[in-house]
């Protein structure tokens, strides 16, 4: 049985590419705040929920619908 131990600065390097493939993997998410009508874009969803306080799945769901809908834009109302 082998043994590998990557080197910290192999691991830093092999965390920033696997950041960089989930980026271009992610779905950018635009929010439109309408109190202070303000647009966000997220990278990803879980960036977008984190951002906004909602669960992703909420975000993932509502992303589904309005995709199916042809609407590009979800909306935040507080």
């Amino acid at each position: 049985m082998r043994l590998w131990n990557s080197s910290k600065e192999q691991k830093e390097k092999t965390r920033v590419r696997l950041l960089e493939l989930n980026k271009l993997k992610g779905h950018k998410i635009e929010v439109l705040d309408t109190l202070n009508n303000q647009t966000s874009v997220y990278s990803s969803i879980r960036e977008a929920a984190l951002s906004t306080g909602v669960a992703r799945s909420t975000l993932g769901n509502a992303l589904k619908d309005q995709e199916e809908k042809g609407v590009t834009r979800l909306i935040k109302d507080i």
